[in-house]
């Protein structure tokens, strides 16, 4: 059995992401298997937490390298967050709408949770 999930944030409070991360965290850690995909997707002021010089950026850089947490990223909100591509943290992918891909992840199967 697979076990993928999403991790939803898209509020600019510390104590969302810090439970977001702390919840990808937690998944990798009780899965050591590996049977399962991992989407960490930010929307709206979120974003701006998966900028370079974000306090997360190492946090989510040591789970994007478990090679399971993939960074989905909204191109809407970077822009109407003046973020650019250039700052991010690498490895982070970026879709026309977050909210489009939420539903087709949910579509796929993917259990969703927003801390």
């Amino acid at each position: 059995m697979r076990y993928d999930l999403i991790v939803h944030v898209n509020r600019e409070e510390d104590f969302s992401m810090k439970a977001a991360l702390g919840a990808a965290g937690n998944y990798l850690a009780a899965l050591p298997d590996g049977n399962f995909k991992l989407v960490l997707l930010a929307n709206g002021p979120a974003v701006k937490f998966f900028k370079k010089d974000s306090v997360y950026a190492s946090e989510i850089e040591r789970l994007q390298r478990s090679l399971h947490l993939s960074v989905v990223l909204c191109r809407h909100a970077l822009e109407g967050n003046a973020v650019t591509e250039s700052e991010l943290i690498p490895g982070c992918r970026i879709v026309p709408a977050g909210i489009v891909e939420l539903a087709r992840l949910q579509a796929e199967g993917f259990a969703y949770v927003k801390p």
